[in-house]
């Protein structure tokens, strides 16, 4: 960058400077996980108060019908990806009869650490 500017100038610098940091970080992201956990309905509770009855169903199929990922760091067109993959697994799960798969209708991504 110092020779880029001595050459250049300092615009070409500072571009060339914001090319490169924004290689590294998508570089050092692409190896970042965005998925933290995949979790049911069994994992994880609301504050919703319910009636026994409710809770008991919700226990019993929650945990074959819902699956919740939860996801962490920033997402993009990398990580975005990664996250795709999981949701196709899920999917192809679901449609080849696996066991605990077979119920599943809802996929709840869950943006709260991101």
């Amino acid at each position: 960058i110092v020779i880029i500017n001595a050459v250049f100038g300092l615009l070409w610098a500072v571009g060339v400077g914001i090319i490169i940091a924004t290689i590294i970080f998508m570089l050092q992201y692409a190896s970042h996980t965005p998925v933290k956990s995949k979790l049911t309905i069994a994992d994880t509770r609301t504050q919703i108060v319910r009636k026994p009855a409710e809770e008991k169903k919700i226990t019993q199929l929650g945990s074959q019908m819902c699956r919740i990922m939860v996801l962490q760091g920033f997402i993009f067109f990398g990580s975005a990806g990664r996250i795709l993959e999981t949701v196709r697994d899920m999917v192809n799960k679901k449609n080849s009869g696996a066991a605990g798969w077979s119920l599943l209708q809802f996929i709840v991504l869950d943006f709260e650490q991101c």
